[in-house]
């Protein structure tokens, strides 16, 4: 197909018909050298050197010496190995190069080493983080496993998206498909970034932290989180987080083991996820299971769209509105097998509706297939709800008559699509992609 339609070309003005050919062949030039400008290097902690070219055959050694060759919109690939590096913006000459709407800086497992990248500094140094964005944009970093187990503070985050104190905002970050394990918290801020398909496990405190507005949380797994799973939530109402999307995640296992790191407080258990403060957050075709207590909210959390969740077999409650939330909507939410309760609702104009708290009819709960039986109360039973065009596997909804209620659409097995946690980076889970309650107080404390 022509640059330009044939009308152009048949101006009778040969001024008019020289200029437009003129302009594309500027387009033609600009485009071929956008295209020769991005470039790929390759890294290898057993087979490179940072004398190298940085070449697939002649790769450098450290992810320090390959983020010094990068330009905007090239490629970083990282070959499988262990690498005792910290990948902070502006320590110890390690950068993070922005790139563009149309053209992302990567930073990522090389081609089928995905999972075997393993990135565990030591304790030298600095060590507030492994990884941190700071002023940096339209970055993508997937395939990593990072891993804290070698640092002597526990006290640390693996990532962090700016800081709110220093100024810093990392905005159109794309972390996709990495691990993260053996630290206190998974994720720090996060807010204008995307975090889609990771693997959260083993973290001692929380598996992410939000800061900032407007963030997406998809896809994700968090397995053996000592506190929450998803901490949605900041002390200071001034920072709320505003307008999340937090959906087609799976929590099993966490929120039993939470130690505060100040040394005020004993061990306690927390809910697997807690939305406090923040106005505008969607909560959708979310899977908790398995967890000291399900989902909370409150502290200010205002227009909160908790939608088609599957909440079963916690310790504790299902879902918690608590007194402080405001014009919360739970609607079409399977919440069942919860210890002590499992839909409670102390907020203020909380509408509740197509919610089933009684036996759904799983095709196999104890193992984690949490689909539904032919016949089950959940088929076609829900209301329509704009902000969740699809289920938990990408199925358009509603299969049928009407929405079903809960994580997927359709009766029968959803073994599939649940995520093998049995080692390294989980298959799936990304879409097509007796005690007494736990309160919060005044100020966010529990």
């Amino acid at each position: 197909m022509p640059l330009f339609s044939k009308k152009f070309y048949n101006r009778e003005s040969s001024k008019a018909s020289h200029l437009w050919l003129l302009l594309a062949a500027f387009l033609s030039a600009f485009s071929i050298a956008a295209s020769a400008h991005a470039a790929t290097y390759y890294v290898s902690a057993s087979g490179g050197s940072d004398s190298n070219p940085g070449t697939e055959a002649a790769p450098f050694k450290t992810i320090l010496r390959g983020s010094k060759s990068l330009n905007s919109g090239d490629t970083l690939y990282i070959k499988a190995g262990t690498y005792d590096e910290r990948m902070v913006n502006g320590i110890n000459d390690f950068r993070f190069v922005n790139g563009t709407a149309s053209a992302y800086t990567r930073y990522a497992a090389a081609p089928g080493d995905e999972g075997k990248v393993i990135i565990s500094p030591g304790p030298e140094g600095y060590n507030n983080f492994t990884v941190f964005f700071g002023n940096n944009s339209y970055i993508e970093m997937s395939g990593l496993v990072l891993d804290n187990s070698r640092m002597d503070d526990a006290d640390r985050y693996l990532v962090k998206f700016g800081d709110y104190n220093s100024h810093q905002m990392a905005t159109n970050i794309r972390f996709k498909g990495n691990e993260l394990r053996n630290a206190r918290i998974g994720i720090g801020n996060g807010g204008g970034n995307e975090i889609i398909g990771n693997y959260f496990h083993d973290l001692r405190g929380y598996g992410i932290y939000t800061m900032f507005d407007n963030g997406l949380l998809e896809g994700n797994t968090f397995q053996n989180i000592g506190g929450y799973a998803i901490h949605h939530f900041q002390q200071d109402g001034a920072k709320a987080p505003d307008n999340w999307v937090i959906r087609n995640n799976v929590i099993t296992n966490s929120g039993k083991t939470y130690i505060s790191p100040h040394g005020d407080k004993p061990h306690r258990p927390l809910p697997a996820a807690v939305i406090a403060r923040g106005t505008g957050t969607q909560f959708y075709n979310n899977i908790i299971y398995d967890s000291y207590a399900g989902l909370q909210v409150g502290l200010g959390a205002k227009n909160t769209l908790i939608a088609n969740n599957t909440i079963y077999g916690n310790g504790l409650f299902g879902i918690d509105i608590q007194g402080r939330s405001d014009n919360a909507h739970a609607v079409n939410n399977i919440v069942y097998g919860n210890r002590d309760v499992n839909l409670r609702d102390q907020g203020t104009n909380t509408t509740l509706e197509g919610n089933l708290t009684t036996d759904p009819k799983f095709v196999n709960a104890a193992a984690g297939d949490f689909g539904v039986l032919d016949g089950s109360p959940a088929i076609d039973k829900g209301i329509t709800v704009a902000q969740v065009p699809n289920d938990f596997t990408g199925k358009a909804r509603p299969e049928a008559a009407a929405y079903d209620i809960g994580a997927f659409e359709g009766a029968g097995s959803k073994a599939d699509a649940m995520p093998d946690m049995s080692g390294g980076l989980p298959g799936g889970g990304l879409p097509g992609g007796g005690g007494r309650p736990v309160l919060l107080g005044p100020n966010g404390e529990v």
